[in-house]
């Protein structure tokens, strides 16, 4: 990413927390592969722990990896730790797991953790519009427009 894209990534970073200092979901989509959301939500990922904030940063393909996997070893810890401990989650990739409703659900949980009692920050990137997630909870898609900022890159 350019110079630019990192001076866009802390400007959002730091818009974002003044817009909504106690709790909220930005929800960061390209149609189609035309900007590196990647890199931008890389950089507020870092820009966050460089700031001393509890983030974490998973591609969507990851956490679903990293959930399916926490079931199978009834790893109730990272379950913990993602829901109560963190104040930043970043999901990059979002329409990667489009139909999987398990998945889904349970980050729909997690989210609304740490939006409505840690009153932190959850920042998801899509290459599609969020009502072309398939398989997304009702629920999931009231607490994302709830708590919405949508930064559209097309």
């Amino acid at each position: 990413m350019d110079h630019n894209g990192k001076e866009l990534a802390l400007l959002i970073s730091e818009k974002y927390k003044e817009l909504y200092p106690k709790g909220g979901a930005l929800y960061f989509y390209s149609e189609g592969e035309k900007a590196d959301i990647s890199s931008i939500l890389r950089n507020i990922y870092d820009n966050a722990v460089i700031n001393g904030v509890k983030a974490a940063y998973f591609s969507a393909p990851d956490f679903c990896e990293r959930y399916v996997s926490s079931l199978v070893s009834n790893d109730k810890n990272w379950y913990e730790h993602t829901r109560k401990e963190l104040e930043l989650l970043i999901i990059d990739d979002l329409h990667l797991i489009s139909g999987k409703e398990a998945t889904l659900e349970e980050l729909t949980m997690i989210m609304k953790h740490i939006i409505d009692e840690q009153q932190g920050h959850v920042i998801l990137g899509s290459h599609v519009l969020m009502n072309k997630i398939h398989g997304a909870p009702k629920e999931f898609i009231a607490l994302i427009e709830g708590h919405n900022f949508p930064v559209s890159l097309t």
